[in-house]
């Protein structure tokens, strides 16, 4: 990305989803040990829907977002072969 002429708040934002989902899942959890349901139980936990500091809802468009970051670091993790597949949950 540095490579590209994206502003400094762009490049950032996608640490800031990285360390919200590092909080909700913990340093010591292994990536080859997430499963489907730990994905689900991230999804639905207010970790992700609400503000820590406030407890205001967050705003879907964020809420995607960070759901599209996990799915990419779970894809990246495929790819190097870290994972034999990605663990995301069944679509309703």
């Amino acid at each position: 990305m540095k490579t590209r002429s994206f502003n400094e708040a762009v490049r950032h934002t996608p640490i800031l989803h990285c360390e919200q989902i590092l909080a909700f899942f913990g340093p010591e959890k292994k990536l080859c040990n997430i499963l489907p349901a730990h994905v689900a139980k991230f999804y639905k936990s207010d970790e992700l829907l609400r503000v820590s500091k406030t407890g205001k809802v967050r705003a879907l468009r964020t809420v995607n977002k960070t759901r599209m970051v996990l799915r990419l670091l779970l894809t990246w993790a495929v790819d190097q072969g870290y994972l034999s597949h990605v663990p995301l949950p069944k679509a309703k």
